[in-house]
């Protein structure tokens, strides 16, 4: 009895965990209310009623498909950061490249979820209604990097440290995602294909900009 019972509980992850790969694919395709619980049935290979046992509504599948790989960024980020030294202060481009880099690492991992993550992660700030959820998953690690920045900029107004790391996130997020324009401007579509030779030309930008707002003179 305890086998069967076993048995169920790793189907029924099994389950979950394949419903939570096709939500992850079909909302990296568009804004939240454009993707229909049936095209999310149709791709998992389950049923509407698997989907609400598990997940209970549309709202909050799409809260577990941002929440589960929302705790292995933070923690990388936080593993990066906590590495750097401790006896002085730190430098911005380690500190950007401690909170910019975990993601990179996951997109090249591979695993094509990460891709769709990432392009959720550019949809969801353009949903009032996931603030919340987005700033209980989020707002804790980017008060984190904001308060080392501070610290690798001693002097600099709050104000611009903060304007500088929100700049940084929306610069990561569309150059992580392969949206720059450089494929247009040089005339080859494949300028934005080598994604670690994007990232070495992102973090120096971030880094000089940061320092010009929080130094300027």
């Amino acid at each position: 009895m305890q086998s069967v019972r076993k048995a169920r509980r790793a189907d029924g992850r099994a389950t979950q965990a394949r419903i939570l790969d096709s939500a992850e694919a079909a909302f990296a395709t568009g804004p939240y209310d454009g993707i229909s619980l049936r095209k999310i049935t149709s791709e998992a290979d389950v049923n509407l009623a698997l989907v609400k046992y598990h997940f209970h509504s549309k709202e909050s599948l799409y809260a577990a498909v941002v929440t589960r790989r929302a705790t292995v960024l933070r923690a990388r980020r936080i593993e990066m950061l906590e590495a750097l030294p401790t006896d002085r202060a730190p430098e911005v481009g380690a500190v950007l490249d401690a909170f910019m880099r975990p993601l990179l690492e996951r997109v090249l991992s591979g695993d094509p979820g990460w891709f769709s993550y990432l392009r959720i992660l550019g949809f969801i700030g353009t949903e009032t209604r996931f603030d919340g959820l987005a700033a209980e998953l989020f707002d804790p690690t980017a008060r984190v990097f904001y308060t080392a920045l501070q610290d690798a900029l001693p002097g600099a107004a709050p104000g611009d440290v903060a304007h500088g790391l929100s700049f940084v996130i929306l610069l990561m997020l569309r150059a992580l995602a392969q949206e720059g324009r450089a494929p247009m401007l040089l005339e080859d579509p494949s300028a934005n294909d080598d994604l670690m030779a994007v990232y070495e030309r992102l973090l120096p930008f971030c880094e000089a900009g940061l320092i010009r707002i929080a130094r300027p003179g």
